[in-house]
């Protein structure tokens, strides 16, 4: 073997287990199927470099020539076979071969005509150890080169329609391996120029055959690759890095270069590392400014691409966060937040019930509501493997029947992901999004942001949630304090009144509305007094008959007070309930005049048993009398 022969053979053996891998990942799949026989391809190019350069004689050399040739007008043929299979979704391979018939009819002429001494006529062998075979073509090779460029341009083009025309994880694959060519271009042009210069031709030649393994990198990315990375981030990163390297190596050439002639009077071998290590410390500490400018500069060269404003959209989430509001509210402002992030208008968010994953928002209505039993294909697959579920996605991975429920499901209800949103490791949403409005796919980015948005509802889901059933119970509460025929009044420890029903308010004559949230002073004095005595003391009263004076008359109102605690047994405030008393027979023998407009007074305590009407003495007008 020679310097060149093994970069050749290590290209050779890493092409096809590149292309075994992107097979093995869908087996099924007719892209992953054609990228095995690009792969097959490239390694009968590469073998037949490799026999080539090992030739011992001009026959065999011009029978590799020949069949190298000959593989390049393939490779031209299966890139059209990978652009239909990702195009078309052809079922199988014979609707693929019938759409590119007129592909493989030129294609086989092309490899007949590379048989013929009109195409070669021979091979010369080099004069140097190491050297090349140097081909002797014949006049039927301009035909060839003709036949290379309008066949290379047609399928470029053909690319970039199929490019324009598709959206999601087929754009991006397209997308993909028209990135890999100009890449594949680019190291050619860097092989050629570049490398020549510095170390010459005949060094710059083992770097050859990995031009082709840059291209075949980024479509098994863009093909076999679960967790893809949307084209424009993709770019945005590559063309980062890419300045990145320029800028070090030229500050590393310029920092050396100063160094070394300011060090010139030095040894030569003193002066030279001592440029090495400066440069090599300017080129660190240079590095962590760098990749931020890099990055600044590639956002600006790719302005028109839209990407995902990761910190403003948490920054809104945490705002969200910071409201407690009802959950119908908190629905809206999320989804709402989550479709201006990723670009969608199709948000859709289902929270668990008894038996059922029902939709929250948007409101359902009887035509677009959408119900999840429990047992669902989506729901099953979602608690199986903790991740999204995106579409584009699920064409990647080896099919199964779990696997292809769940994409009839998703086309069926016409959504392109599916997040789960799981507190404390349990499924308790659903949160279904549409495609993207720019035709972009979910990559890894928006989906790692998507699912930190989904731990932040979660935890915010169930804040909603507590904070709607306070309202609610408030709600309720107020309802049954409003509707009971009895008066009731509560106050805190801080003597300040925080319930008072309307009964309290007809029975005290006060308005709730004036006494809400005021001093317990407000109240009539006996009431003051009976909350103030538990208030302070923690004992209970009951049924205490109070008389409420009035400026001419006087009510009797039986009263119970009580203390009530909170959870950590501590003293929240105290409770009264009133009941207006009932009147005595003895006063239905007087005029309603009368006890109207008398002022009564009556002792506290209670008549005893044994005592009749007739012992009641009732004061009228000042006088006493006696019935």
């Amino acid at each position: 073997m020679t310097n060149v022969t093994i970069p050749t053979l290590g290209a050779l053996i890493f092409q096809f287990a590149l292309g075994l891998v992107v097979f093995q990942a869908n087996r099924h799949r007719m892209a992953n199927q054609c990228f095995l026989l690009l792969s097959v391809t490239i390694d009968a190019w590469l073998g037949s470099l490799y026999l080539a350069f090992v030739a011992s004689g001009p026959q065999v050399a011009e029978f590799a020539i020949r069949q190298a040739s000959a593989s390049g007008a393939v490779y031209l043929a299966v890139l059209n076979l990978l652009r239909l299979s990702v195009r078309q979704k052809q079922p199988d391979w014979r609707g693929l071969l019938r759409h590119s018939r007129v592909w493989l009819i030129l294609t086989i002429a092309i490899v007949a005509l590379c048989q013929t001494n009109a195409f070669l006529r021979g091979a010369e062998m080099p004069h140097q150890a190491g050297g090349t075979p140097s081909p002797i073509y014949g006049p039927a090779v301009y035909l060839y080169a003709v036949y290379f460029v309008l066949a290379f341009v047609a399928l470029i083009i053909s690319y970039w329609r199929d490019l324009r025309k598709t959206t999601g994880g087929e754009h991006v694959e397209l997308a993909f391996i028209l990135i890999g060519a100009v890449a594949a271009m680019a190291i050619a042009l860097l092989l050629s120029f570049v490398l020549e210069y510095f170390f010459g031709s005949s060094r710059a030649i083992w770097f050859a055959p990995f031009r082709i393994i840059v291209f075949s990198l980024i479509i098994a990315y863009g093909i076999a690759t679960r967790k893809i990375l949307e084209v424009g981030y993709f770019l945005r990163h590559a063309m980062a890095y890419v300045l990145l390297v320029v800028y070090l190596l030229l500050l590393y050439g310029f920092v050396w270069w100063l160094a070394f002639n300011v060090f010139a009077p030095l040894p030569p071998n003193e002066s030279t590392s001592l440029a090495h290590i400066i440069a090599a410390l300017v080129v660190a500490f240079a590095m962590a400014p760098a990749r931020g400018i890099s990055q600044r500069l590639a956002d600006r060269l790719f302005v028109g691409t839209r990407r995902l404003d990761f910190q403003a959209t948490m920054n809104q989430a945490a705002a969200i966060l910071k409201s407690v509001t009802t959950l119908r509210e908190l629905l809206e402002r999320f989804a709402g937040t989550i479709a201006q992030a990723v670009g969608t208008d199709r948000v859709l968010i289902l929270l668990a019930q008894k038996d059922v994953f029902a939709q929250q928002h948007p409101p359902p209505t009887r035509e677009s509501q959408i119900d999840l039993p429990k047992g669902h294909p989506l729901l099953s697959y979602l608690c199986s493997s903790g991740q999204p579920i995106v579409l584009d996605e699920l064409h990647r991975i080896r099919p199964t029947p779990e696997l292809h429920r769940v994409i009839n499901q998703m086309r069926h209800l016409n959504v392109a992901v599916v997040m789960g949103i799981f507190a404390r490791d349990q499924l308790e949403g659903v949160m279904l999004l549409g495609s993207r409005l720019s035709g972009r796919i979910y990559g890894s980015v928006e989906q790692n942001a998507l699912q930190v948005l989904c731990g932040q509802l979660a935890v915010a889901i169930e804040n909603a949630k507590l904070f709607t059933e306070v309202q609610n119970a408030k709600i309720y509460n107020e309802t049954l304090l409003e509707n009971l025929t009895t008066g009731v009044i509560a106050a805190g420890i801080d003597e300040r009144i925080t319930v008072f029903n309307n009964e309290a308010g007809q029975i005290t004559e006060l308005n709730s509305r004036d006494i809400l949230d005021h001093a317990i002073d407000e109240l009539p004095e006996a009431l003051r007094d009976a909350l103030r005595d538990t208030l302070r003391t923690g004992e209970s009263q009951e049924n205490n008959e109070l008389v409420l004076r009035f400026d001419d008359r006087g009510v009797i109102v039986r009263a119970s007070t009580s203390i009530f605690r909170g959870e950590d047994r501590q003293v929240l405030g105290a409770l009264m309930v009133l009941t207006e008393a009932i009147v005595s027979p003895v006063w239905a023998r007087f005029p309603p005049g009368w006890r109207t407009k008398s002022k009564i007074r009556l002792s506290r305590s209670r008549p005893s048993r044994n005592c009749c009407p007739s012992d009641i003495r009732i004061p009228i007008f000042g006088k006493h009398s006696q019935t």
